[in-house]
């Protein structure tokens, strides 16, 4: 498949431009320094009483800029981290598995992000450009996509335009273009897959109207497509097999809710309906059927500044990345930030996932004998001092934390779960994952011009 590229240089070139041609206005300058150490203990996401877990540890050295010039009616807005993220360790197995030694992971690590806006009294409109390139796949998709892995390496980029609009009713509106692309680097080594490129046209809708002071009703329409490349899949013994990845169309819509319950809390939500229709479907192999599946979401928030900010959500949906095996999930989760000082900060989140993949709707028949279902237990807990401030920008930050993952399936590696004949490339789905970060960030601020 041949994916077509986003334009990232053009948008650059423009954002000088427009920068360039701004009168009378006000630029800010933040450059970064980012020194972080990773450890973890399982970056293949396998079941360790099947295989061995792989477990490394490397660095990131990474340099950011934050920068913006804005006037009365236009802005502009580079930001992001570009830098080098260097594998100082990993177990033997990296080695005797997959004919990698643990500087074939080195790898360029970006993060940047690109925008240009033109405002007027009731309108907006902007063009953006963000591209990532990592080994974590849920800088992505979250854990909407479950998959645990740092391993493979990937460059993500969307380009996006946007126009958002208000009238002199409570009514507003936007309509948004996203064009996605997700290319992954060829990796080395004989008994390494390599996942297929992808790119997705995505359109977006949105209307609010303010029913009040407190509360605001609003329709979410998006829809688009996704269409893949072929994967490759490898295996001891110099087993290797193509396999073509099933397309697809989207539509959903939702009606979403806020309200301000006090100066302090908030609740929002929605509720709606996802449709997804496949196409370009191989003649051998599972043919996945369309489906239809509601889709329902819930937060609740409450914080006062500089003393604690909750969290608590809950949802039922479904991924949108695929691979041939699309599930629906329900979901809940806390997340607390508390303050131990002004400059002291305790971090933790918590999460429990219910991924159910339905043979009936999704035709995943052909593999596992049941349907299979995956319990996912996710924990973060973290602590950020903030070493030196000015005014209330911090510019020296050290912060360390602790993610623990596990995924429970019922599909662990006993023959009586697959159906005869099948040859699952995973004998298990169980895995748990441990990681640790630690991170220094020198940020000092540049002001310039009128605030």
């Amino acid at each position: 498949m041949r994916v077509r590229k986003c334009a990232s240089l053009l948008l650059g070139a423009l954002l000088c431009l427009g920068a360039a041609r701004v009168e009378a206005a006000s630029a800010r300058f933040t450059p970064t320094v980012n020194l972080g150490y990773h450890y973890n203990d399982n970056i293949r996401a396998t079941d360790s009483e099947m295989v061995e877990p792989i477990a490394a540890q490397w660095l990131d050295y990474l340099l950011g800029l934050d920068t913006s010039v804005k006037s009365r009616s236009f802005s502009a807005t580079l930001n992001g981290s570009a830098g080098y993220s260097q594998y100082v360790t990993s177990s033997d197995d990296l080695e005797k598995l997959t004919d990698y030694r643990s500087y074939n992971l080195n790898y360029v690590n970006l993060a940047l992000e690109g925008g240009l806006q033109y405002l007027t009294s009731s309108q907006a409109f902007e063009l953006n450009d963000r591209v990532t390139r990592s080994r974590d796949f849920s800088e992505i998709f979250g854990i909407q996509n479950s998959d645990f892995s740092d391993f493979q390496l990937y460059t993500h980029n969307v380009a996006s335009a946007q126009w958002r609009f208000r009238t002199r009713s409570p009514f507003n509106g936007l309509f948004r273009y996203d064009y996605e692309t997700i290319i992954f680097d060829k990796p080395t080594g004989d008994l390494v897959s390599e996942p297929p490129d992808s790119y997705a046209h995505k359109g977006y809708a949105k209307f609010t109207y303010r029913a009040g002071p407190k509360s605001e009703i609003g329709l979410d329409l998006q829809g688009g497509e996704r269409v893949y490349g072929d994967a490759v899949f490898r295996s001891a013994g110099g087993f290797e097999r193509v396999a073509d990845i099933v397309d697809y169309d989207y539509y959903q819509a939702m009606i979403v809710f806020n309200y301000k319950i006090s100066p302090s809390a908030s609740l929002s939500g929605g509720g709606g309906a996802l449709y997804r229709t496949f196409f370009g479907q191989p003649e051998a192999g599972p043919e996945l059927k369309d489906y239809l599946l509601p889709i329902v979401n819930i937060a609740y928030r409450q914080g006062v500044k500089y003393r604690y900010e909750l969290g608590l959500s809950g949802e039922y949906g479904a991924n949108t990345y695929g691979l041939n095996s699309y599930f629906s999930y329900i979901q809940g989760g806390a997340s607390l930030k508390y303050y131990l000082g002004r400059a002291l900060c305790l971090n933790a989140n918590l999460i429990y996932k219910n991924d159910a993949y339905d043979k009936e709707n999704l035709d995943v028949g052909d593999v596992w004998k049941n349907d299979r279902v995956d319990n996912l237990y996710l924990g973060l807990v973290g602590l950020t001092w903030e070493v030196l401030r000015r005014a209330e920008t911090p510019y020296l930050s050290l912060s360390a934390q602790y993610q623990y993952m596990q995924r429970d399936s019922n599909i662990d590696g006993e023959i009586s779960d697959f159906l005869p004949g099948s040859t699952p490339l995973l004998a298990s789905y169980d895995t748990t994952v441990n990681m640790a970060i630690v991170s220094l960030i020198f940020n000092p601020t540049v002001a310039i011009g009128p605030r």
